[in-house]
């Protein structure tokens, strides 16, 4: 059994996770290549409902790295990072997961909050400009299955 301390650490700890994930801007999605090689690719993304979503051109390949490696990729968010002579405070999240392509009537509410993230100013007009940018592009739901 766990002790209520134990619980406390835990606790922090997921709750600093949420919030790494709920604050930072980019993040970094890991696939492998056709050839075999390992390609990292900085993206902007959401977190919503266990899930990562990103948005994707047509001219990038993560879509055809994903399909080659049975859908399985990681995603790694680095936070702020504390230098102290008594501490050094490193904040990162690797997150495991399976990933696809969300379908065109799945894509509405993802879109809504990449474009609220992204675009924080009371401007409709921007708002929409941000929403439409991000209707071109592909959207990629990473389901969360480990988290590290």
């Amino acid at each position: 059994m766990i002790s209520e301390t134990a619980n406390k650490k835990r606790k922090l700890k997921n709750e600093a996770l949420l919030e790494l994930l709920l604050r930072s801007h980019y993040g970094i999605l890991s696939t492998v290549s056709k050839t075999g090689y390992p390609s990292c690719l900085p993206v902007s993304f959401v977190y919503l409902y266990n899930a990562i979503y990103i948005h994707s051109s047509d001219e990038r390949c993560e879509l055809e790295n994903i399909s080659n490696n049975n859908c399985k990729v990681s995603f790694c968010i680095v936070g702020l990072n504390l230098v102290k002579p008594e501490n050094f405070e490193f904040n990162s999240v690797t997150i495991y997961g399976v990933a696809s392509e969300l379908l065109e009537n799945e894509k509405n509410i993802t879109i809504e909050k990449l474009a609220n993230k992204y675009y924080s100013y009371n401007d409709d007009k921007g708002k929409l400009c941000i929403r439409n940018i991000f209707l071109k592009n592909k959207i990629i739901k990473i389901c969360v299955e480990y988290i590290q």
